[in-house]
């Protein structure tokens, strides 16, 4: 399996982390091999995780900077006595190392398609000039390599119909949730009652999220201005980081949220968990766009494993994903996601019966192992079908 970015500091990273803990546990021997990151020897960098420990093994392959050939090379080895090849995301560095191993060995190759990348990178500034158009190009040719893919969501499911793949080569495997890490019993009271957050016995409502250029957790500051005087005690709690941190806390400063919103930036993954443990309501929003509607969004998933109640944006995946357990309100509205919000604080009994369906849907259908067995039908059908 290979990724093109550094497990140890992507949060996005933990898709290809539990499939691959899923399928290990299935009884399949992994390699994970990734992209170094860049900054990975300076000390003082801070990591999201660890390299994981269990049965999968990790592969740091050298980062970016005019290393793809050396790279090839070691996929080559790496790739030499495996059964298949898998790679996720349509990134040169990742994609071009993987069809050559592929062609060398003759080995099946498959894709994890899990966002549409070029309209993601068209709403994020500053990227490298033409770091775009290469994704556009290999997001359109990258069908034509391979013998499978898997995607993450109906709308990629339509785009990669549209290169004219083959619906029976394709599978769909959403984002899922680590069911023992997120669950409904844990402690609240790392939230609650210790520092750094100390937020005590108030409401405590949550948006979790990158804040990145394609994140929509600006809706969520302007909700909670809407609330702030019919809910005078409540805590607004978001919790993520990234280029837009800043001007986010800029945004709140501006509407007087400060003292009443509170910014964790990152957090190690291990410390979610317990943040939501805490949390009377989870916010999920988004707008109404092409790319939103190819997302399957992991903040979804973690909250149907915490048992949590849920207000999100009636969009793409999220109907599917919550399976009628959460409140869903209009896209791209903080007016409407104001008073999804404002149901759930004021009707204690409404967020008992959407907290009890949320568990429920996560055990039965959104969770990592249910994610890996769809993904093992997908390797079985390019074993099958490879060279055909």
């Amino acid at each position: 399996m290979l990724h093109p970015h550094d497990v140890r500091y992507y949060p996005w990273t933990i898709r290809i982390v539990k499939l691959a803990e899923e399928l290990a546990n299935r009884g399949h021997e992994i390699r994970v091999a990734f992209i170094e990151h860049k900054r990975a020897e300076e000390p003082d960098f801070p990591k999201i995780r660890e390299i994981p420990e269990g049965p999968v093994e990790y592969i740091a392959l050298r980062s970016r900077d005019k290393q793809t050939h050396k790279n090839i090379r070691e996929v080559i080895d790496l790739a030499r006595d495996v059964d298949l090849i898998h790679f996720q995301k349509c990134f040169a560095s990742t994609f071009i190392p993987a069809l050559w191993a592929s062609w060398v060995h003759k080995k099946p190759l498959h894709y994890d398609w899990d966002d549409n990348e070029t309209l993601i990178l068209r709403e994020i500034t500053g990227l490298p000039i033409g770091f775009s158009s290469q994704a556009r190009f290999f997001e359109k040719r990258v069908p034509d390599y391979v013998d499978t893919i898997s995607v993450a969501s109906d709308g990629l499911w339509e785009v990669c119909r549209g290169f004219d793949f083959p619906e029976d080569r394709m599978v769909k495997v959403p984002v899922g949730a680590d069911l023992e890490a997120f669950h409904p019993d844990m402690d609240p009271s790392w939230v609650r009652e210790s520092q750094p957050l100390c937020l005590g016995d108030c409401p405590i409502v949550t948006y979790l999220g990158q804040l990145e250029g394609a994140a929509y957790a600006s809706l969520f500051v302007q909700a909670c201005h809407l609330l702030t005087d019919r809910f005078p005690n409540a805590k607004w709690l978001l919790v993520g980081g990234g280029a837009m941190l800043e001007e986010l806390e800029e945004m709140a400063l501006k509407l007087d949220l400060m003292g009443k919103m509170v910014f964790t930036d990152y957090l190690p993954g291990n410390q979610v968990p317990s943040i939501l443990a805490g949390t009377d309501v989870t916010v999920a929003c988004f707008s109404d766009e092409a790319f939103v509607r190819c997302k399957s969004p992991l903040k979804v998933a973690e909250y149907l494993a915490s048992g949590k109640a849920i207000v999100a944006s009636n969009v793409g995946e999220v109907p599917w994903m919550t399976g009628g357990e959460a409140v869903l309100v209009e896209p791209g509205s903080a007016e409407a996601l104001a008073e999804g919000i404002a149901q759930l604080l004021e009707n204690p009994d409404r967020r008992k019966a959407l907290e009890q369906g949320a568990r429920r849907r996560a055990e039965t259908e959104i969770n990592w192992a249910k994610s890996a067995e769809k993904l093992e039908s997908a390797y079985f059908l390019a074993t099958k079908g490879h060279g055909q």
